[in-house]
């Protein structure tokens, strides 16, 4: 039965035209293994090889209506076949009139030839000098046989050369229960037109971008998209208060000296995300591209940086060095973000005031390149301190049920002299309390937390926050209790993950770290709940 309308099918005897591939496949697995073409992932030249190995002659000929014809003429006199580049008149044997085969050629066999055929070939036109072999093909991994290795394959065979030295297979999206391929005859297709009009073009952008691990498929859900499209919507409202604070300001080639702590950490963690993010595009890591860019962008870019500039801001002293930071932040950061945000970012960069003798077109810019003056470890480290600090303070208030502008009282405890000096410079700077948004206390020799009292350690300090007083502790030990069940069930997730050889053997070093950093703060989350809980118990 047909798999698209279910019409029962009769087989038909009849005969076809067929090419020779296992030369052909040879010169492709060579090229292969000689390195002179890449597949990614790292898994795919296994299956190349294997398709490659194994390969059958290819049935190149298809009864159908459009196409390439097939390249032979039939005489009807003496049944004589020629094959031939130019239209025979006549029959070479008998002289009798011939007639061009109705067959046309294989899909995929014409798709083979578009690397080339596309610029020209087989004259040797500018284009095809200039432009062929080409670069890097991007491609789903289902057609690595039907389409990459034939295209590799007539690319050797008839120009000498691989038509590309690198080949990215990307994944497939499957339906929202992860169980099959979107295929339009199965109707089970998102179609993006729509995500578009809901959520944005961009939106819909960075979510593939972000699950785009190069595995073989991933789910594509609406509360997914609509996560990029808050992101969005953070990256706008940011762009729009940094316009408005840039109002009239004209950016000097140097950033002034006089910058602040905060000024000199976003500028060198600038530095430091775009060579991340640069190497996760140069090695095809789209997926870890996207991820290093919403973290920056939206928990420090925006939720600290911006936090500690808006009083530098309104100081006049202070503000031609904040302002400056501002502008080359967000212009830096747009331009990182301008492959996969395209739209929103050009319209911001439209807006951005730029030096005498700047382009008009973000597309047309260079990318970042590093700027040596911009680093700063010691403000990096500093700030790393205080970040570390408002994410757990934070964490604490949420584990209480308290929004993040909600008043606190938080003391910290340093470990050692060296966590005391960070600690010392922060307080000075006034750094912790204006992103904490909680009256926080450093404890010195002697004095005790404030009682009753929920703690957390982190690198090189204790942290303590007084427990709210609950008006309706049954209501709260509900909400408890259903967020240690998501904790738990999210801990035997990662658990099950990190058990799996294969993923700890294959996966990246720096994922697998990943995966037991947030088992271990599930962990240490689900002690905290448990004490909160007994602490309510009636």
């Amino acid at each position: 039965h047909c798999e698209r309308c279910n019409t029962v099918l009769e087989p038909i005897v009849s005969k076809q035209w067929f090419m020779k591939t296992a030369p052909l496949a040879e010169a492709a697995v060579r090229a292969v293994e000689a390195g002179e073409i890449r597949l990614v992932p790292d898994n795919a030249p296994a299956v190349f090889y294997e398709w490659m190995r194994n390969i059958r002659d290819w049935c190149i000929s298809r009864q159908i209506w459009w196409g390439h014809r097939i390249p032979a003429w039939h005489c009807a006199a003496c049944g004589e076949i020629t094959v031939a580049r130019q239209d025979p008149a006549k029959c070479p044997k008998c002289g009798d009139a011939v007639e061009q085969d109705p067959d046309t050629l294989d899909t995929w066999f014409s798709s083979a030839l578009w690397p080339f055929s596309t610029l020209g070939w087989p004259e040797e036109t500018p284009d095809f000098k200039k432009f062929y072999p080409t670069s890097v093909l991007v491609t789903g991994w289902d057609i690595l046989f039907f389409w990459v290795a034939r295209m590799i394959m007539a690319g050797l065979k008839l120009t000498g050369k691989a038509p590309f030295h690198t080949v990215v297979l990307h994944s497939l999206i499957t339906d929202p229960e992860g169980k099959k391929k979107m295929s339009k005859s199965k109707g089970n297709v998102v179609d993006p037109l729509e995500l578009f009009d809901q959520f944005g073009t961009d939106a819909t952008r960075f979510t593939l971008t972000r699950l785009e691990t190069l595995k073989q498929a991933f789910r594509l859900t609406e509360d997914k998209v609509e996560h990029s499209r808050n992101f969005m919507n953070k990256i706008w409202n940011a762009a729009r208060f940094a316009l408005a604070e840039l109002e009239g300001f004209t950016p000097a080639p140097e950033p002034p000296a006089n910058r602040s702590v905060a000024d000199r950490w976003i500028l060198s963690r600038a530095q430091e995300v775009s060579a991340a993010v640069t190497t996760s595009l140069e090695r095809y890591q789209f997926n870890e591209y996207a991820s290093l860019l919403e973290d920056y962008f939206w928990h420090e870019f925006c939720d600290i940086y911006l936090e500690l500039a808006k009083p530098a801001l309104k100081n006049s002293a202070q503000r031609p060095a904040a302002q400056w930071t501002l502008w080359a932040a967000l212009d830096h950061a747009v331009r990182l973000m301008h492959p996969v945000i395209p739209y929103i970012t050009e319209e911001i960069w439209q807006r951005l005031p730029r030096p005498a003798g700047a382009g008009r077109l973000l597309m047309l810019e260079l990318w970042p390149v590093p700027v040596p003056t911009w680093q700063d470890a010691e403000a990096g480290r500093l700030l790393a301190v205080a970040r570390s600090i408002v994410q757990q303070t934070r964490a604490l208030k949420h584990e209480q049920g308290l929004k993040t502008m909600q008043a606190a009282a938080v003391a910290v405890r340093p470990a050692d002299a060296s966590a005391q000096r960070y600690l010392d410079q922060l307080f000075q700077l006034g750094y912790i309390e204006t992103l904490c948004q909680a009256k926080v206390i450093p404890l010195t020799d002697g004095v005790q937390p404030p009682t009753p009292n929920v703690s957390m350690v982190i690198p090189g300090f204790t942290l303590y926050m007084k427990l709210q007083t609950v008006a309706d502790p049954a209501s709260e030990r509900k909400r408890l209790m259903k967020e240690q069940d998501e904790l738990q069930a999210l801990l035997n997730k990662t658990r099950a993950t990190l058990a799996n050889e294969d993923y700890v053997a294959k996966a990246p070093p720096e994922l697998v770290e990943e995966s037991r950093k947030k088992a271990n703060d599930y962990e240490a989350r689900l002690i905290r709940l448990a004490e909160r809980l007994r602490q309510l118990s009636p």
